[in-house]
C-alpha cells in the first residue's frame, strides 16, 4: 500500500481489505474429525508417542468447541493441546503471547512440528502486510497467527486480529489476566473480546492459585473446572531454612554446595546478590559458575548449553525462571539442587523455581529470614505507579513522537513493567490515544490532561493491586513458617491436589546439616570497564541490608550522617582484612583516597579510612588526587545534568612522581555507578601509575553502568 496516498484513503483501503478477509474467514467450513484422528496424527508426527489422558481430554474438548483453562508446568504439552485441535480442524487459531520475542522462530517450529502454516503478527508489519495476512487466512492458506498481547495495543493489529475471526483463541500466560496473578498485565484484557468473538478459548498457565484461576475464568467466560496437571512435587525434598542475617544465609548456601552437586541453580533477589554468590561459588566452593543476571540472549543460550554439557556447574540469576531455563525439565536433565537465596514475592514463583530441581534426591531449598517481610511488603507497595508517575509518563509521551519504556523508566524511576502499567492506566483514563505499540516502545498522543475523576479510579485500582500483592507475600511467609508438611502447605495454598506418595520434605523427613561451614569472607567483587576491586557490603538504602549494628552499611551511615567516629576503626579493620585475603589487593604498593568533590567540604570518609588502612597495612598513603573547585558549577542545574563531564574534569593529579610505576589502591567510602572510579583510574594511569585497583566500604544496588 503506497504511503504517498492521502491518509484518509489509506485507512479506507486498509479497512476494505480487512473486511474482505474477514468475510472469507466466515465462509470457511467447519470440520469435525473422528476422535481416532488424534491417534493417527500423533502416529504420523511423533512416531506414535501417546498423549497423557488429561492433555488429550483438553484437545478433544477444543475440537467440539468447549473452552478450557489448562494449568500445567510442561510448556510443550500445553502447546500440543491446541496444536492438535488446530491440525484436526479448529482453525484458524490466534495465539496471544506475553512477548513478541522469537515469534518467527516459534512459528517455524509449529509448522515443522505439527504441520500448521503459522505466521507472526506485530506492530512492525506494514498495512499492506496486515491486510494480505487477513486475506490469506480467509482463503485458508494460513492456519495460525502468533501475536504479543502488548502489540494488540496497536489499533491496526487489534483490527486485524478481530478480522481474522479465529475459531480458537489461545491465551498463553493467562495468569497475566488476574490481578492476583504472578505478573499482572492489563494488555491481556484485549484477549477478552477476541475470545468471545471466537467462542472457544484455551487459557494456559504453568501455575496459578484459586483466585487467579477464578479471575481468568470470569474474564474469558470459561465454564467448568480448570484442568490441573503435574503441579505436585513428590520427587522433591522441599526445605525452608531460617537464616537470620546475610552471613547465616551465605553459610547455609556454602553448606548446601559442599556436597558439590553435579548441577545447581541459585535464585537471588538483586543483581548485587548474584555478583556476590557467583564469587562465592567460584572462589570458596571452586565450582564453575555463570551469572545470568545481565546476560544477553546469545550469552544466555551459551551458558545453558555449557550447563547441559557439564562445563558449568552452577547458574546464578536474579530473574524469574524463563522458558529456556525451565526447558531442562522437559529434556530430563538432572539438576539435584535449586536454592532460592531470597524469597520471591509469591508462592507461584517459588513453585516455578523449586520444580527446576530434578533427578533422584533432588532438593529445592528456600533460605528465609523473618526480616524479609519488610522488604517484600515494600516491594509490593511499589508494584503500581503513583499519580506523580502517571503525570510524568503523560508529559514525556506528549513530548516524544516515539517513547521507549526504557526511557520512561529512567524519567520516572519505575521498573519498565511499572511504566507499562502506568501507560495502561492512562489509556483507561482516556488521557492517551495509541498510534502504535510494541513490547518495548509506544507511539501515542496525549488527548488532554488526565481528569481528576479518572485519577481517582486509577488510584483505587492501584490500591487493589497493592493489596493483592501484600496478600501474596503473606501467603508466602505462612508457607515459610509452616510447621506441617511442605508439600501439603504448597498444594493447599495454590489449590492443587497432593498425591499419596511419601513426602521427603524437611518437616516429614528431618535431616541434619551435613557440614558446619565457616562464614564466608565479607564482601562483594566490583568491576568497572578497566578497574576491578572489592567492597565490604551493601549500602543501607538497599532493600533489607545494612541494618545490623556491625554491618558495613550501617557503620558507613553512622560515620557519614551521624558523625560517629567510633564506626571508623571497625570499618578500617574490615577493609584491612579484605586486602589481606585478596591477592590482587595485597600487591598494591600505594594507597590513594578519593577526596571530596567540594574543596570546601570537611575531610571525607575515604581519607579517614585510607589513613587507618595505611597504618594497619604498613602501606604508604599519598593524597595524589585533588578536586578542582567545581562547587559553584555543581549548583548549576545544567552542570548537574552533565555529571559524567564533571567526573572527567573535576580531578587533578598532585605528586605525580610518587605514583609513577606504582600499583595503586584507590579507597572510597561508597561505590555507586563506578563512573568516578573509572575516570580517576584513567587519570592515574595517564600520570604514570602502573595499575589501579579499588577498595570501598559499601556499594549501592545500582552497580557499574557503562557510559553513565
Amino acid at each position: 500500500m503506497s504511503r504517498d496516498l492521502p491518509e484518509k484513503e489509506v485507512q479506507e483501503r486498509f479497512a476494505a481489505q480487512i473486511a474482505l478477509g474477514g468475510a472469507l474467514n466466515n465462509l470457511r467450513g467447519r470440520f469435525m474429525p473422528d476422535q481416532s484422528a488424534i491417534d493417527k496424527l500423533l502416529s504420523e508426527r511423533f512416531g506414535g508417542v501417546s498423549l497423557p489422558a488429561a492433555y488429550r481430554a483438553v484437545a478433544e474438548a477444543l475440537l467440539v468447541g468447549r473452552s478450557r483453562i489448562l494449568v500445567a508446568p510442561d510448556h510443550h504439552l500445553r502447546a500440543l493441546t491446541w496444536q492438535i485441535a488446530a491440525a484436526l480442524g479448529s482453525r484458524p487459531v490466534l495465539v496471544i503471547t506475553s512477548s513478541a520475542q522469537d515469534l518467527a522462530a516459534r512459528a517455524e517450529n509449529v509448522a515443522s512440528r505439527i504441520g500448521l502454516v503459522t505466521c507472526r503478527m506485530d506492530s512492525e508489519t506494514t498495512d499492506t502486510g496486515l491486510a494480505t495476512l487477513v486475506n490469506q487466512f480467509g482463503k485458508g492458506r494460513w492456519d495460525a497467527a502468533l501475536c504479543s498481547a502488548r502489540h494488540l495495543g496497536d489499533p491496526r493489529v487489534m483490527e486485524v486480529a478481530q478480522a481474522l475471526r479465529p475459531r480458537l483463541v489461545v491465551v498463553e500466560e493467562a495468569h497475566c489476566l488476574s490481578r492476583h496473578g504472578r505478573r499482572f498485565d492489563p494488555c491481556f484484557r484485549r484477549a477478552v473480546p477476541l475470545s468471545r468473538q471466537a467462542g472457544c478459548v484455551l487459557a494456559l498457565s504453568d501455575v496459578a492459585d484459586r483466585t487467579g484461576r477464578s479471575e481468568i475464568s470470569d474474564a474469558l467466560d470459561i465454564e467448568g473446572d480448570p484442568v490441573m496437571i503435574g503441579l505436585d512435587l513428590p520427587h522433591l525434598r522441599l526445605e525452608v531454612r531460617n537464616t537470620p542475617g546475610e552471613s547465616q544465609r551465605e553459610a547455609n548456601l556454602l553448606e548446601l554446595m559442599s556436597s558439590r552437586p553435579q548441577r545447581a541453580i541459585v535464585f537471588t533477589g538483586m543483581g548485587v546478590e548474584a555478583d556476590r554468590i557467583t564469587w562465592l561459588m567460584e572462589h570458596i566452593c571452586d565450582l564453575s559458575t555463570v551469572n545470568l543476571t545481565s546476560a544477553d540472549a546469545a550469552e544466555f543460550a551459551a551458558a545453558l548449553r555449557l550447563f547441559r554439557e557439564g562445563g558449568t556447574r552452577v547458574l546464578v540469576t536474579s530473574g524469574p525462571p524463563t522458558p529456556d531455563l525451565a526447558a531442562h525439565n522437559e529434556r530430563r536433565l538432572e539438576v539435584p539442587l535449586v536454592v532460592t537465596a531470597s524469597p520471591p514475592g509469591d508462592l507461584e514463583t517459588l513453585h516455578r523455581q523449586s520444580r527446576l530441581a530434578t533427578g533422584e534426591g533432588a532438593r529445592a531449598v528456600l533460605l528465609y529470614d523473618r526480616n524479609h517481610r519488610e522488604t517484600l511488603e515494600r516491594k509490593s507497595l511499589r508494584c503500581a505507579p503513583e499519580t506523580g508517575h502517571l503525570l510524568a509518563i503523560h508529559r514525556a509521551i506528549d513530548d516524544a513522537e516515539r517513547a521507549s519504556y526504557e526511557m520512561l523508566s529512567v524519567i520516572t524511576g519505575l521498573h519498565p513493567d511499572g511504566v507499562h502499567l502506568g501507560v495502561e492506566m492512562l489509556l483507561d483514563a482516556d488521557a492517551l490515544a495509541t498510534k502504535g505499540r510494541g513490547d518495548r516502545w509506544l507511539e501515542a498522543v496525549a488527548t488532554g490532561p488526565p481528569r481528576p475523576e479518572s485519577l481517582i479510579d486509577v488510584a483505587k485500582n492501584a490500591l487493589l493491586l497493592r493489596q493483592a500483592r501484600i496478600e501474596k507475600v503473606e501467603r508466602l511467609l505462612r508457607y515459610a513458617r509452616s510447621r506441617g508438611c511442605r508439600r501439603e502447605a504448597l498444594g493447599r495454598a495454590l489449590g492443587y491436589e497432593i498425591a499419596g506418595e511419601p513426602c521427603r520434605c524437611d518437616r516429614c523427613a528431618p535431616m541434619p546439616m551435613e557440614t558446619a561451614f565457616r562464614p564466608a569472607p565479607r564482601g562483594y567483587p566490583v568491576e568497572t570497564e578497566n578497574v576491578k576491586g572489592w567492597v565490604l557490603g551493601l549500602y543501607p538504602q538497599a532493600d533489607g541490608y545494612g541494618r545490623d549494628a556491625g554491618d558495613p552499611g550501617e557503620l558507613v551511615r553512622r560515620l557519614e550522617y551521624d558523625g560517629d567516629e567510633t564506626a571508623l576503626q571497625p570499618l578500617a579493620e574490615m577493609l584491612a582484612s579484605a586486602v589481606q585475603r585478596q591477592s590482587y589487593l595485597r600487591d598494591c604498593e600505594l594507597i590513594v583516597p578519593i577526596p571530596p568533590r567540594d574543596t570546601d567540604a570537611p575531610e571525607s570518609t575515604s581519607i579517614l579510612l585510607a589513613e587507618r588502612l595505611s597504618t594497619a597495612l604498613a602501606v604508604p598513603m599519598v593524597n595524589a588526587l585533588t578536586s578542582t573547585d567545581e562547587s559553584a558549577a555543581r549548583r548549576d542545574p545544567e552542570f548537574m545534568e552533565a555529571e559524567r563531564q564533571y567526573t572527567a574534569t573535576g580531578w587533578a593529579i598532585a605528586h605525580s612522581d610518587t605514583i609513577r610505576d606504582e600499583t595503586v589502591l584507590l579507597v572510597d567510602g561508597i561505590f555507586d555507578s563506578g563512573a568516578t572510579v573509572e575516570k580517576v583510574a584513567g587519570l592515574l594511569r595517564r600520570a604514570g601509575a602502573g595499575d589501579v585497583r579499588v577498595l570501598a566500604a559499601v556499594r549501592t544496588v545500582s552497580g557499574w553502568r557503562p557510559g553513565f
